[in-house]
């Protein structure tokens, strides 16, 4: 009998969860039967489709149920052996067990609770049912903060990763198949060096479609990944010649890359509020610079979150065209904008090539997929070319026909906007109670794309003072000092944190915020 307390702490989809798992796990569920439908369950409930939808969803994705087309979800075939807590030596035993059977033919899929609780630990537990299994202990001490104390964080606030249960693997599982059985597979050559050319031909009929970009198929060269993509970009020019001109503050991936490549940095001031001195200012550091490459991300500006003015983008093109220099696009986060109509490309308005516009598929698929593209000025493609002569491509051949699949048999689009709309839906909610319950006490920056927030309290608290009160609240929210080249102490967002809302769920942002609220104005 599933119930639901809707007076619990622990948000609904995880009470769903765990009373269908422990069915399942003390065999009142068995192999093949059917869950009851989303839409039945969630009446009998009162609860919303959305929230059986997230239960369902970790099921599936921790193994427990399958999902059939057609007919909905089904218990898996799995082994679970007793857990008992009250005997350690039958725990350890059944572990052994266990072992043995994962040793043998056939056990692949067949785990049991108890290694995966042994392997995990708690924080790994807790991990795989929704909640932050980011290590407390090793992030303090990568930051350099004392690691003798380190809270349960309930609440993780990050950017960039994906909702748990959020990739598309029923679809994916399925083309897998498709493109391993094709009558033009190619899983036993080497490939393309560039990548496969029906998967740029569609990139490139895409990007034309929705941001402007005007490329042949030929010019489109698949990456694992952004860094990936700017260190090889790199390779075509000289460390001891031409230097890096980037926004400050700006993508620390970058900042990274280009340092271990040998590359002078000189920082483009830049402000949320990017007047006309702040765009003179930009400029006329770019114009002293000495630089060959600028990289930037014009149309959703990482990390502060403001859209390049149409002056600004003329003028970078000017300088690249004068200084015979080349712009770097990074485009990282062109699908989600939440309040404005998607803008062109800049490297839509450069009749000059002097543009290499960068994508990622990380913000809609998964950054686990280390899938990216450039687009290359033709005499780019041509050092490239002579660079790369003896390389082969990155991406394996079998990510790129899925992803191919995916896009041209409208995958992609159906599930771009499921995304953009749950992603939506987290960001208003963090609008709203950040609003409700600290109102003009602080200050949000960004917000219109992207999936983060920049927040900052109005009385001039510093951000260490700021992360260590929410981390003692068990909220996770995350530092911007790494951004700056170098940090402007005076600018109001120079003592932001950042704030993201990609993977949290819906469920935990309201208690989350307030907690957040609670820690950084106890006297409320």
């Amino acid at each position: 009998m599933i119930s639901v307390d809707p007076e619990s702490k622990e948000p609904l989809y995880l009470q769903i969860y765990e009373a269908i798992k422990s069915d399942i796990t003390e065999d009142a569920l068995k192999a093949g039967d059917r869950l009851v439908p989303i839409r039945k369950l969630a009446e009998s409930l009162g609860v919303s489709r959305n929230t059986v939808e997230n239960a369902y969803a970790q099921l599936l994705a921790e193994g427990y149920v399958v999902s059939r087309s057609g007919s909905g979800y089904a218990v898996c075939d799995v082994d679970f052996s007793p857990i008992s807590e009250a005997s350690i030596e039958k725990d350890r035993a059944s572990a052994s067990k266990e072992r043995k059977r994962a040793a043998t033919p056939g056990a692949i899929g067949r785990v049991s609770p108890s290694l995966v609780e042994e392997a995990l630990g708690d924080q790994g537990l807790r991990g795989c049912i929704g909640q932050s299994n980011t290590k407390p202990m090793a992030r303090a001490a990568h930051e350099g903060r004392s690691t003798t104390y380190a809270p349960a964080i309930e609440f993780d606030f990050t950017y960039g990763d994906r909702p748990r249960g959020s990739f598309p693997e029923v679809a994916w599982r399925k083309l897998t198949g498709d493109a391993l059985f094709s009558v033009d597979s190619r899983a036993n050559a080497y490939g393309d060096a560039l990548g496969e050319m029906d998967l740029r031909g569609e990139i490139a009929r895409r990007i034309h479609a929705t941001r402007g970009v005007n490329c042949s198929p030929e010019q489109v060269v698949l990456q694992a990944g952004t860094q990936a993509a700017l260190g090889n970009l790199l390779d075509l020019f000289d460390p001891m010649r031409d230097g890096v001109a980037m926004e400050n503050p700006g993508y620390d991936g970058a900042t990274a890359v280009f340092r271990n490549r040998g590359f002078r940095i000189t920082p483009l001031p830049l402000s949320a509020k990017l007047g006309g001195e702040a765009q003179a200012a930009y400029i006329r550091a770019l114009r002293t610079s000495g630089a060959k490459l600028a990289f930037c991300t014009p149309s959703n500006q990482f990390p502060l979150g403001m859209t390049m003015p149409l002056s600004m983008r003329v003028s970078l093109i000017e300088w690249a065209a004068e200084h015979d220099g080349y712009i770097l696009e990074d485009d990282y986060c062109r699908e989600f904008r939440y309040t404005e109509r998607p803008i062109p490309s800049l490297q839509s308005l450069d009749t000059r090539n002097r543009v290499v516009y960068m994508g990622t598929l990380s913000k809609v698929l998964s950054p686990a997929l280390r899938m990216s593209y450039v687009v290359l000025p033709p005499q780019l493609l041509d050092r490239w070319r002579e660079k790369f002569a003896r390389h082969y491509c990155p991406v394996p051949w079998l990510s790129q026909k899925v992803l191919y699949l995916f896009m041209s048999e409208g995958y992609w689009d159906r599930y771009t906007r499921a995304t953009m709309t749950a992603y939506r839906k987290r960001r208003d909610a963090l609008m709203e109670c950040l609003q409700r319950e600290m109102g003009d006490k602080i200050e949000i920056y960004g917000g219109t794309a992207g999936l983060h927030l920049l927040v900052t309290t109005r009385d001039g608290r510093s951000e260490g003072e700021l992360l260590t009160a929410a981390e003692a609240a068990g909220v996770r929210v995350y530092p911007t000092s790494g951004y700056w080249l170098p940090r402007h102490e005076t600018d109001p967002c120079g003592r932001c944190v950042l704030v993201g809302f990609s993977s949290i769920e819906p469920e935990l942002i309201p208690e989350g915020v307030r907690r957040l609220a609670r820690a950084w104005f106890p006297e409320k």
